[in-house]
């Protein structure tokens, strides 16, 4: 009888290990700790993140600090602690959707901060690179780029390729990544699970999560780093936080609250926040799914500037201070905006905007270019003091404007303005009557001044798989600034553009942005080379006068890049856990002539361009490794054939 109760209950014991390794082939953390972790460098990090459950060990009860983190714990670490939901239903031939780790990978895909590769894997088990792991810090952060490069110090610097540049130097400037005491910074090299906990402890700071009251209850702390809180119904108060402060979708559908809070950097929220008493430098709203967020300033609450990218409910009540300053609408195309209170500037800055002021004053309401197709309803206790519309927009509602600026035809005007300008040329509807513009500025006003693209131009020619040639002319001397967008992406202002941004205040590429100077009525030919082959873009361009007081319209000009008669081949050359190689020999044949060769860099990559279609053999070679490796591949027309190679 016991033999029997004995082997019940050890394949009950077995069969619960089976489980615990085939779901997910981790553990949490014990109450002393992992046996590996012991008097490792990182042992206090990782005994704090697995107590919280942010991260786990595996089923022997080990950690293996010094294993390299892999795709799919990353995104799991980073999932859990941004409270990231959003599930992306994009199909990756590697992801099956049993692996333990598959919702995981979605939801990073979902949040926009993890790509698949061109080939259409996720390579979820791959080891995360430095120059990956800055990336995806730099996007869930919604980093600001840095406006000198940090990178120089670092012999490596040149191993830093463009895609990763503005994220490596982001978190280097923000101190979240450093380098190595050999000066080098190792961008292609993998990132160690106690490495990665040590970098989070900068990037997180100090850790709300959990509900209640948090801070001292009369005097004022000051927190030198960042801080998160990322659980709902969080009151925060009598804390001055010298970096930034992250509030993650964790916050879920509860507010957080702020009382007496002082914040010198940025405010990224993805929750609802009421504001008491609090001075406030910059405000970033956005969330993944779009979900409308209430933000309540009160007190003597100062909140500088505003960038929204989420539908969102503005409101002051009970207001002593200033409330909400500057406030930008970057929201997805479509988005609601509410606003109740009293409000310096507000710029709309994306198209299809339902944007509904619903009582109190506005000195400023600009609906730039890219605000095409805005709807905005003014209720009768309202009152714009000036309305700047540049593209078609409807102005609803019983609310007063003393006085309105019309830049772009298709402005419909409810209500008639108490005063109102319309540019020359220009048609807006007012009170169902058509209003031509008439030159109503005095002499040296923006067009007499500001210098205009003359009679067809800018265009592009010359069009080939990789760039084009961008023709301008201008009436007058001017410098032409432009950054080069894919189709899909949103309208950047002419601020944006002149600053090398994209809709999103990031910087593009060198290969997507500059300006050239212009001389009166003379043509000239900028060539633009590296874009993606068969793809469309769009070139937004920007003329601009030192003299010009008013924002310069954006001029887009439609390209799309050849379908390029030729395939390229690229990939990656690995140690089997994942490390890359440096020098390894690519060398591709057709039957026994050889048609290229090239080595790999430093992390790991080659890349082998302008192939005919057809069947090639691939050849992987580096003394000190195993004999060569082959590989047959088909090149196929205007594609890129990805072939990773593993060399023991």
């Amino acid at each position: 009888m016991y033999i029997g109760k004995l082997r019940n209950i050890i394949v009950s014991l077995v069969f619960a290990l089976c489980l615990g390794v085939f779901f997910n082939n981790t553990v949490a953390v014990g109450a002393t700790g992992f046996p590996d972790t012991q008097m490792h460098w990182a042992e206090k990090s990782i005994n704090f993140w697995a107590a919280k459950g942010y991260i786990e060990g595996y089923a022997n009860g080990k950690f293996m600090p010094d294993q390299a983190i892999t795709r799919a714990e990353f995104c799991t670490f980073v999932n859990k602690l941004m409270g990231f939901k959003k599930v992306s239903n994009t199909h990756f031939s590697d992801l099956k959707g049993n692996e333990w780790y598959a919702l995981e990978m979605r939801k990073a895909v979902g949040a926009g901060y993890l790509h698949g590769y061109p080939d259409g894997t996720i390579r979820a088990n791959r080891g995360i690179t430095r120059a990956e792991m800055a990336s995806i810090i730099y996007n869930i952060l919604t980093l600001r780029s840095a406006q000198k490069d940090y990178l120089g110090k670092y012999i490596d610097r040149e191993d830093v390729q463009d895609w990763s540049y503005i994220p490596v130097n982001a978190v280097v400037w923000n101190d979240y990544m450093s380098g190595f005491p050999d000066r080098t910074f190792r961008p292609g090299s993998t990132v160690t699970r106690a490495e990665t906990l040590a970098i989070f402890d900068r990037v997180v700071g100090t850790l709300y999560d959990k509900p209640g009251f948090h801070g001292l209850s009369y005097n004022n702390i000051t927190l030198t780093g960042n801080a998160f809180i990322n659980s709902s119904n969080v009151t925060l108060r009598n804390v001055t936080i010298e970096g930034d402060l992250i509030i993650t979708e964790g916050a879920g559908q509860g507010s957080v609250t702020l009382f007496n809070v002082k914040v010198n950097r940025v405010v990224k929220t993805n929750a609802g926040l009421i504001v008491n008493d609090s001075n406030l430098a910059e405000v970033l709203v956005e969330h993944t799914n779009n979900n409308q967020l209430r933000l309540l300033a009160q007190g003597t609450t100062e909140i500088k500037t505003l960038d929204v990218r989420t539908s969102v409910i503005l409101e002051e009540a009970n207001l002593a201070g200033t409330g909400f300053n500057d406030v930008v609408l970057k929201n997805p195309q479509g988005a609601k905006v509410q606003l109740d209170g009293i409000f310096k500037d507000v710029n709309v800055e994306t198209p299809l905007v339902q944007l509904d002021f619903l009582q109190g004053t506005m000195d400023s309401l600009a609906l730039s270019l890219a605000a095409r197709d805005a709807k905005v309803n003014l209720n009768s206790n309202t009152t714009v003091k000036k309305l700047s519309v540049i593209n078609k927009a409807s102005i609803e509602g019983r609310g007063v404007i003393n006085n309105a600026e019309v830049y772009g035809d298709g402005v419909v005007f409810d209500r008639a303005p108490k005063s109102i300008k319309i540019a020359p040329g220009v048609k807006a509807k007012v009170n169902g009557r058509t209003v031509t513009g008439t030159r109503t500025y005095n002499s040296g006003d923006y067009y007499d001044r500001a210098p205009y693209f003359v009679n067809k131009y800018p265009f592009v020619e010359n069009i080939f798989s990789r760039g084009f040639d961008l023709v301008l002319k201008a009436d007058r001397a001017c410098k032409a600034y432009y950054v080069i967008l894919e189709e899909e992406e949103r309208i950047p202002s002419s601020d944006e553009v002149i600053a090398g941004e994209d809709a999103d205040g990031r910087s593009v590429g060198s290969n997507y942005r500059g300006y050239v100077s212009l001389s009166a009525n003379k043509e000239k030919i900028v060539e633009i080379d590296g874009l993606r082959v068969d793809q469309d873009y769009c070139v937004y361009l920007v003329l601009d006068n030192s003299a010009v007081e008013i924002d310069p319209p954006v001029i887009r000009v439609r390209v799309t890049t050849e379908d390029s008669e030729y395939g390229n081949l690229s990939g990656e050359v690995t140690t089997a856990n994942g490390t890359p190689i440096k020098g390894v020999k690519v060398t591709v044949k057709k039957g026994s002539t050889t048609i290229d060769s090239t080595t790999t860099d430093s992390n790991g990559t080659y890349l082998i361009y302008d192939l005919e279609s057809g069947t090639y053999t691939m050849v992987f070679s580096k003394s000190g490794y195993e004999s060569a490796q082959t590989t047959q591949v088909i090149v196929s027309r205007g594609k890129t054939k990805y072939v990773d190679k593993i060399l023991r």
